[in-house]
């Protein structure tokens, strides 16, 4: 065994590379410290594999993952877990994972996660926005392992080392001869016997380093003395900031300092194939940075954008990247700030491969359902975004799942999630909707102005009262079992109320779960409709006066036009309107229905 431990360390200079099956194969999370404490027995394995399944002579990557796949099982079979412990096993997949053996067009690419962690996974050149790559005099980078600890015959590199931890470990063994079988094919045995060389020291970072080639025989023996081995790991600890993508498609400026505008910048390019953006409109792209992940049986990956910008969308498109090997098994959907998810794509292309750079968007000719695998080009999502993206405001939090619904014998990884959007700007609301001015500069005044339309309607305002309306920016929420979400608006306004409407759009599968108060400014909360509407659905812009014909409880759903709340407004609603008013909508049932608060707004007639 020293002799076989002794030159696969010399053979791990190689820079062998290979990925096993599974999850760990996903991707390489660099500066994790290891729970291995026998390095040369990870040495061993990886030149083992080389040995058998050499890098260089890799058709495809498939073939070399079986291969590699059956030579570090068996090692683990012969050497048991005393010679091939556990963490060691786990150090050998981990170590190699995302290996370009077999895939010429690939690079080992530079992502940061959403905690902040550098991550290390092969994608193919044309989709890495930062490769890692080595100095002008150190060997092309083979695995992930050197990508995240590059070789020390650097002098320059794109990481930059922070913080170096440096162990030593010593094993000597006796002089000895060993020969190793591996079986590549039916048939096909290669044999080679080796003994330990004279006094070897190699340096071991998480991957190879050195340049040496050692070309296996049928059979060899190599005859040496020497019994000492020293094998010296480090740790390298790096740190880097990628850049911030260009974020703003439209506004002529280079935000991201690449030297490149617009849709002539990489970070927009898509967005502008896949979105036209009216006059006035701003075409925003955004792109997840906490890629990728691991698809496979019956578990569930997410991927978060958050959008600082704000705005109010007209129109939505969505990129996805996932690889993987039986798309009918994949589900995809997207969660709007505060709403609830809307299926994307779900069990489409039958028993095709991938979803490559597929572009979603309401205007594409195709639906998706009607595709084939591989997804390429643009296709209609099964839930147009119309329905819950468009008219709503695109700051916050939007969420995307990747789940594979089916057994784990296929599996996959999900590398790319991005957005776009044209986006309208954000401007102030009419609030005066009596005085015959355009208080929100879009050239129309007092119940001309959408703004007011409602409130008009709501309210017949006495001679010397004012109309005002307001409405909640802190819209949408999702609503769902015993759940409660509030929503307030600040009224900055003086004067004495003389008559109170009220406005809500919710959509929600069962009514009857529904209580809606309102909270006057340092007032208790009122019910304006509990428990009403049976098992109907929704209230689309449902509007409460005191001065309605039915009351809601008399209302069925989806409940549209006027009613009276449950409690009068001129029970609370009275003297000053000054201050926050407080919405509440509360889901007081199991979570089996659930559903998104959209709008709530306040209206009053006020005497100065």
């Amino acid at each position: 065994m020293g002799g076989e431990r002794m030159v696969a360390v010399v053979l791990l200079a190689v820079g062998v590379g290979f990925v096993l099956p599974g999850p760990a194969a996903a991707k390489f999370k660099c500066a994790v410290a290891s729970k291995c404490t026998d390095a040369v027995a990870v040495a061993e394995a990886r030149a083992a594999v080389e040995l058998a399944c050499p890098c260089a002579a890799a058709a495809t990557t498939k073939a070399f993952k079986q291969c590699a796949a059956v030579i570090v099982k068996q090692r683990a079979k012969d050497l048991g877990p005393e010679g091939f412990p556990k963490p060691c096993q786990k150090d050998v997949k981990k170590a190699l994972a995302n290996s370009l053996c077999g895939r010429p067009d690939y690079v080992l690419c530079r992502t940061v996660n959403k905690k902040g962690a550098e991550t290390c996974s092969a994608r193919p050149a044309e989709k890495c926005a930062e490769p890692f790559a080595p100095s002008t005099d150190c060997a092309p980078l083979a695995t992930c392992a050197e990508a995240c600890a590059p070789p020390q015959c650097s002098t320059t590199s794109t990481l930059a080392n922070t913080t170096t931890t440096t162990s030593t470990t010593s094993t000597t063994a006796p002089p000895t001869t060993s020969t190793t079988s591996t079986t590549l094919a039916p048939g096909s045995t290669t044999s080679t016997t080796i003994a330990s060389t004279t006094s070897t020291t190699a340096t071991l970072p998480p991957s190879s380093t050195t340049s040496t080639t050692v070309a296996p025989t049928s059979t060899s023996t190599l005859a040496t003395t020497s019994t000492s081995t020293t094998v010296t790991t480090s740790t390298t600890s790096t740190t880097q900031q990628l850049s911030p993508p260009e974020v703003n498609c439209s506004d002529g400026a280079d935000g991201d300092g690449d030297g490149f505008t617009d849709c002539a910048d990489v970070d927009c390019t898509w967005a502008c194939a896949a979105l036209s953006c009216q006059t006035g409109e701003r075409l925003l792209a955004y792109r997840a940075t906490d890629l990728p992940q691991v698809v496979d049986g019956l578990a569930t990956a997410s991927s978060a954008i958050t959008v600082a910008e704000t705005g109010t969308i007209a129109t939505t498109a969505m990129r996805l990247h996932v690889t993987h090997t039986y798309t009918s098994d994949v589900d995809v959907s997207l969660t709007p700030p505060g709403g609830a998810a809307h299926d994307v794509t779900t069990d489409n292309g039958a028993g095709g491969d991938d979803y490559a750079g597929t572009v979603f968007i309401d205007g594409a000719a195709l639906n998706v359902t009607a595709g084939t695998a591989p997804f390429a080009g643009s296709f209609r999502p099964e839930v147009s975004f119309a329905g819950y993206a468009t008219g709503t405001t695109v700051v916050g939090t939007w969420t995307a799942t990747v789940a594979d619904d089916f057994a784990p014998t296929d599996s996959g990884t999900w590398t790319g999630f991005s957005l776009a959007f044209c986006v309208q700007p954000a401007v102030a609301a009419e609030v005066h909707c009596s005085d015959g001015l355009d208080g929100d500069g879009d050239s129309l005044a007092d119940c001309a102005d959408a703004d007011c339309g409602w409130a008009c309607a709501a309210l017949a305002c006495g001679p010397g009262e004012a109309l005002v309306a307001y409405r909640a920016t802190d819209l949408p929420q999702t609503v769902d079992g015993l759940a409660v979400q509030t929503s307030t608006i600040a009224v900055p306004e003086t004067g004495t109320i003389a008559a109170t409407a009220m406005t809500i759009d919710l959509a929600h599968s069962y009514d009857d779960d529904l209580d809606v108060t309102l909270v006057p400014p340092g007032g208790a909360p009122h019910d304006v409709t509990t428990d009403n509407g049976g098992g109907g659905a929704d209230y689309a812009g449902t509007v409460f006066t005191d001065g309605a014909a039915a009351s809601i409880t008399e209302g069925t759903a989806p409940f549209t036009g006027t009613f009276r709340p449950e409690e009068a407004f001129a029970t609370y609603a009275t003297g000053a309107v000054t201050g926050t008013w407080t919405a509440s909508v509360s889901d007081d049932f199991q979570p089996a229905n659930d559903g998104t608060w959209f709008g709530f707004g306040l209206a009053f007639c006020m005497v100065p």
